[in-house]
């Protein structure tokens, strides 16, 4: 990741089953494996320390799951991930990219905006989860890939 830490390999993967596992370590929510479009994971050492997973419904992309293993956090790694995506993206020439998160000032210094859940994609766990505004309380944001600054 830098030149003090171990070296970070970030991959495309079909493995799916990293994000049920970071899901449940990290108490993300998640409807589990099945309806992702594309994926990426973080080794390191022949380990899986994080990932990144992105939905896509009709011409609506959602980024669904991104976790870190708590031994790579703060260490720029979510950063690395989301860049992938957001690159990935924009080279597809893609408009729009929604997320819901319980960490909205991450995504806020990638230009993403705060929007009503009305406006989230209704593929979105969100809309199912019976732990909506009980126990979970996420913040839906969107980003015009026209304004990603890569930080």
């Amino acid at each position: 990741m830098n030149s003090n830490g171990p070296e970070i390999k970030i991959i495309e993967t079909k493995d799916y089953e990293i994000f049920s596992i970071l899901a449940r370590k990290f108490d993300l929510e998640t409807s589990g494996i099945g309806d992702y479009f594309k994926a990426w994971v973080a080794i390191s050492d022949g380990k899986k320390v994080g990932g990144i997973s992105l939905k896509k419904k009709d011409k609506t992309y959602l980024l669904d799951i991104i976790a870190v293993d708590k031994n790579y956090q703060k260490k720029g790694l979510g950063k690395k991930l989301l860049l992938v995506v957001l690159k990935y993206l924009k080279k597809e020439k893609i408009p729009k990219v929604y997320v819901n998160t319980k960490v909205p000032e991450f995504f806020k210094k990638f230009n993403f905006k705060k929007i009503p859940r009305s406006k989230s994609p209704k593929f979105s766990d969100c809309w199912t989860c019976p732990q909506y505004n009980k126990t979970c309380f996420p913040t839906h944001m969107t980003l015009e890939l026209k304004d990603f600054k890569s930080i």
